[in-house]
């Protein structure tokens, strides 16, 4: 994760000398990737096409900057090319990405291409969508007296379901409002998980006694039996992680790029723990899994009363 959270005195200590010994270094320079995925957090979409085309030029088989590439011109109403950066997102391996295919779907239909519109919403739809999505997205409304399109509708009729199954409870045990420690029962901050009103998702918002903060959403795809979350800090960090449910444990596990184009893998536990607390173990690897570190070792504690 790309939380700041330091724990003890003694690691905020060695933190102060650390940026102070480095004030003088040389920043590096910002990489071509890193400088893209800035500019489409920060909405900039026209900068953020420029800056994409450069990496995919760089790079012609990443097929994620092909995604990001497709979204940015899709953002700045250049949808023809668009879905020119889509189709290529999904040769080189995205083809049956449900958020590669409603982008594609949305662009498609705003080019009026009922073909290619339903061709790409199918794998939406087998994705998971639901039938009041399809009905209530405006740009899809052109295709309500399509056959084809009334078929689909009828196909995600059948994820119209209640967020009910066993799976979806499997972090039930982390909601609540917590005051959250360190190893050495330093208070490190508190937290609050609360479950959507429809029950498909955990939303967390994070406070720690340094100053920062942050959210995640966690969810739950009945299909793959599956957990994701989607974590947002207060400087803009994004860190996505994937993973199931072993032995009451929820681990999750995903990758960043740091600014060097450095590769992190982030693995995420959390686990109940006896008297109603929860442990939450953050590790980091930069060697492709070989070794972990530990970035954060935090206790839920439940606040009462």
């Amino acid at each position: 994760m790309t939380r700041t959270r330091v724990a003890g005195v003694g690691a905020l200590v060695a933190l102060c000398a650390s940026v102070a010994a480095g004030a003088a270094a040389q920043t590096p320079p910002v990489s071509p990737n890193a400088e893209a995925e800035r500019l489409l957090a920060a909405m900039d979409w026209t900068r953020a096409a420029a800056a994409y085309e450069q990496v995919v030029q760089r790079e012609p088989a990443n097929a994620q900057a092909w995604l990001r590439l497709g979204i940015a011109r899709a953002r700045a109403d250049d949808h023809r090319r668009a879905v020119e950066a889509f189709e290529k997102a999904g040769e080189l391996g995205l083809a049956d990405s449900p958020s590669l295919a409603w982008e594609a779907a949305q662009s498609y239909a705003k080019l009026k291409r009922e073909d290619k519109a339903i061709e790409w919403l199918a794998t939406v739809v087998d994705g998971g969508l639901r039938s009041q999505i399809l009905t209530t997205t405006p740009e899809f409304a052109f295709l309500n007296e399509e056959p084809s399109f009334q078929a689909l509708l009828l196909r995600a009729t059948g994820n119209d379901r209640s967020c009910t199954a066993p799976g979806y409870g499997a972090l039930d045990f982390w909601i609540g409002d917590w005051v959250v420690y360190d190893p050495d029962r330093v208070r490190a901050g508190t937290d609050r998980i609360s479950k959507t009103p429809d029950g498909c998702a955990l939303v967390e918002t994070w406070s720690g006694t340094l100053g920062d903060s942050g959210r995640s959403l966690n969810f739950y795809d009945a299909r793959s039996e599956r957990w994701s979350q989607v974590w947002i800090g207060d400087t803009g960090g994004i860190v996505v992680q994937q993973g199931t449910v072993t032995e009451g444990r929820v681990r999750l596990q995903g990758e960043t790029v740091r600014a060097d184009d450095t590769k992190v893998l982030n693995r995420l536990t959390l686990a109940p723990l006896e008297g109603g607390r929860v442990r939450q173990l953050a590790e980091i690897s930069t060697d492709g899994g070989r070794t972990w570190l530990t970035q954060f070792d935090f206790t839920y504690v439940r606040i009462t009363g």
